[in-house]
């Protein structure tokens, strides 16, 4: 008797074991399946100022990747505490701050430095820890900036930004902390779990009529059956929190396709001329019609090369493998024209119209407008397969769209004398310096059209660059555009010339800069 009270006390005790590493188990996989809904993670790091401090090290003045010896310069780390999220777990953020530059170092020399006034990529980035088998889309936050990542892997090394701020900057200076975060857009984690025959399910022993032995285990509702077969099954978890914005993408896309007229009106239009000399575009924001994305008004009101004196350019900037017959309008004005973009560039004409025929008088207004009247978009497709092997298909992450086949193009056509949806695009009141083509320029923000001066003759220095009219009967052609092939003018009389052309919206040193990388 005693000897079988010790054996059910060990067996009770083993028992329990079995129970308390079980229910800690499901603990821990509670908390994980509690923050499986989590969408953003926010770390706020108090007393900022005293406790965040860059190396002393100086870097060169290159990317600010290295130091004048050539070795890896050192760079503070902070961690945050792990936490779960998206369904994985023991993710952990790392705030780098990295060595200031000599010019940084020197501009701080001379006294406080105002914020904004800091030039450069900045001295601090964010990293994110996380456990492997994980393939994820991130937004990093600290502060107000933030930066994408899209299609990242899990694995040993971290994943983030080095370069999104100046600490300095980036601090709350009314309560001394920063703000820094991650955002999980989309995650998908593949899980791994072992199959075997449960400890716990008895088998039932019956005779065979031969004298042998079998085992017989209940499945399903209580019906003998064979034992299960030892294996492994993989769960791919796809957790997906922008699925809003992508449907709210998609729709916009399809009421695009509907969209075959854009209008931008220009207020103050009689001080353009006085705003932008020769050469010198006004360009509308970046807008989509017809379910083509990336078109652009490109407008010279004083024309551009080879435009004669008095009228102005207008130019669509259009993205490549569209080939377009449309209609573009300046006021009352209307020229057809069509072009096959073979790769992204803006074409249209160089003497337009005359502006003042254009412009609105008694509201002081330009309307530019583009009407499509047929369109051919092809569809190119590249695969990213590296060194011949396919990607795990259950571990990519899907867009909202099905991707078009190789080769394909989508065409519409405009039917003249049936009645179809139509909207209209109407751009609003914005306009920028830069255009799309211009690979040189830094991208220039929006303004109102408050910032043109008002009506008055040129101020000094921008007075618009006219050339002689050419004569009537005489054909003048205007100069070869850098980097575009234009088609021979015809003499239309009247001392105007009508030409079609590509603007040259690239500069040599873009082409040079370009091919420097190849």
């Amino acid at each position: 008797a005693a000897l079988f009270l010790k054996q059910l006390t060990v067996s009770a005790k083993d028992r329990f074991q079995q129970v308390h590493h079980r229910a800690d188990s499901l603990a821990a996989w509670l908390e994980v399946v509690d923050q499986v809904p989590t969408r953003r993670i926010e770390w706020l790091m108090q007393g900022a100022s005293a406790n965040l401090r860059r190396p002393r090290a100086l870097l060169d003045e290159g990317d600010g990747d290295q130091s004048p010896t050539g070795e890896l310069p050192a760079y503070s780390s902070y961690f945050s505490p792990k936490f779960n999220a998206g369904g994985g777990k023991d993710f952990q953020l790392e705030l780098r701050v990295y060595p200031a530059t000599a010019s940084q170092a020197a501009l701080e020399a001379d006294g406080p430095v105002s914020p904004g006034s800091r030039k450069g990529t900045g001295d601090c980035g964010l990293f994110l820890w996380c456990p492997k088998g994980m393939q994820f889309s991130l937004r990093f936050y600290i502060a107000d900036t933030w930066m994408t990542v899209e299609k990242a892997l899990g694995d040993k090394t971290p994943t983030g930004f080095k370069r999104m701020g100046f600490l300095e900057d980036l601090i709350n200076r009314e309560d001394d902390t920063l703000r820094v975060g991650v955002e999980l857009l989309e995650v998908i984690r593949e899980i791994s779990a072992q199959v075997s025959v449960s400890p716990t399910l008895a088998a039932i022993t019956d005779t065979e009529d031969g004298g042998g032995e079998r085992k017989k285990y209940l499945v399903g509702d209580g019906q003998e059956g064979a034992a299960p077969f030892d294996g492994a099954l993989t769960f791919h978890r796809h957790v997906n929190h922008r699925v809003l914005p992508q449907v709210r993408k998609e729709v916009e896309k399809m009421q695009a396709k509907m969209v075959r007229r854009a209008e931008w009106q220009i207020t103050n239009a009689l001080a353009l001329l006085a705003s932008f000399p020769k050469l010198k575009p006004i360009c509308s924001p970046i807008f989509q019609a017809a379910g083509v994305e990336g078109l652009q008004f490109v407008f010279y009101p004083n024309g551009y090369t080879g435009a004669s004196e008095g009228f102005c350019s207008f130019f669509l900037f259009c993205p490549a493998g569209v080939t377009m017959k449309c209609q573009l309008g300046a006021g009352k004005q209307s020229r057809d024209t069509s072009n096959s973009f073979k790769e992204a560039a803006a074409f249209g004409r160089v003497n337009f119209c005359r502006l003042d025929s254009a412009v609105d008088t008694d509201t002081d207004s330009l309307i530019l407008s583009l009407e499509i009247e047929e369109l051919t978009q092809e569809s190119k497709k590249q695969s990213n397969i590296a060194g011949g092997k396919a990607p795990n298909k259950a571990l990519v992450l899907e867009t909202a769209a099905p991707a078009p086949l190789i080769g394909s193009a989508v065409k519409l056509v405009r039917k003249v004398g049936r009645e179809t949806l139509t909207e209209v695009n109407q751009l609003p009141g914005l306009w920028t310096a830069m255009a799309l083509g211009d690979m040189v320029k830094k991208p220039a923000d929006y303004q109102t059209y408050d910032t043109l001066p008002s009506k008055g003759r040129p101020p000094k220095g921008a007075t618009a660059q006219t050339t002689e009219p050419p004569r009537a009967g005489k054909s003048s052609q205007p100069p070869p555009l850098l980097g575009a092939a234009a088609t021979a003018p015809t003499d239309r009389g009247f001392g105007t010339v009508r030409s079609e052309s590509t603007p040259a919206l690239r500069s040599p040193s873009a082409d040079t800069f370009m091919g420097s990388d190849r």
